[in-house]
């Protein structure tokens, strides 16, 4: 049996929302071979060209500069209205 890699995909958040988040892990295992993004991508253009979402949204903690770059890579940008620091 092989091992999971990870997932990638669209959730629902227990709110009303005008959103849909993306969430996504990889085992550190497959780190750096381009499956993050690729699975990302993936999941963008589901929300976007299968299912008409108008908009989705990702987050990472500041320090997590891996998953800011992936979320780059496949064309999201920053939102600084929606950044926040927990202290």
């Amino acid at each position: 049996m092989a091992d999971l890699a990870g997932f990638a995909g669209l959730t629902t958040v227990p709110y009303e929302a005008h959103f849909t988040p993306a969430v996504g892990r990889l085992a550190r295992a497959y780190w750096g071979n381009g499956y993050a993004s690729e699975a990302a991508k993936a999941a963008l253009d589901l929300a976007f060209f299968d299912l008409g979402l108008a908009e989705v949204v990702a987050n990472a903690a500041i320090a997590n500069k891996a998953s800011i770059r992936v979320m780059e890579r496949i064309g999201m940008s920053r939102d600084r209205a929606m950044i926040s620091t927990i202290r």
